[in-house]
């Protein structure tokens, strides 16, 4: 692992526009350091693909949903959780999974 770390110094400024990028794309700045760095070696602009994006979203409503409701609330599979997303108004005492 020693060996796959790079450390480097950052102006505050450069630091702070690092984090509010990476909080624009719902990843951590490590993610973000590491996805520029691949993209300027390979020739293009700082990105992560959508799918990642979608999933480090759907990550952030399950975490949020637990923590507002309860992880008893938490459905049990995915396909239960994307039909409870998509009703906001959604009273998990009147659901039985299972």
């Amino acid at each position: 692992m020693a060996d796959n770390y790079i450390g480097f110094k950052l102006l505050p400024e450069q630091r702070a526009a690092i984090i509010d990028r990476a909080r624009e794309e719902g990843i951590t700045a490590s993610e973000w350091i590491r996805a520029a760095i691949a993209n300027a070696l390979d020739g293009q602009t700082p990105s992560v693909d959508e799918g990642y994006h979608q999933a480090r979203r759907l990550a952030a409503k399950m975490a949020q949903y637990a923590l507002a409701n309860g992880f008893r609330a938490l459905p049990a599979t995915y396909d239960e959780f994307m039909d409870l997303i998509k009703n906001p108004n959604h009273d998990p005492e009147a659901d039985v999974y299972g």
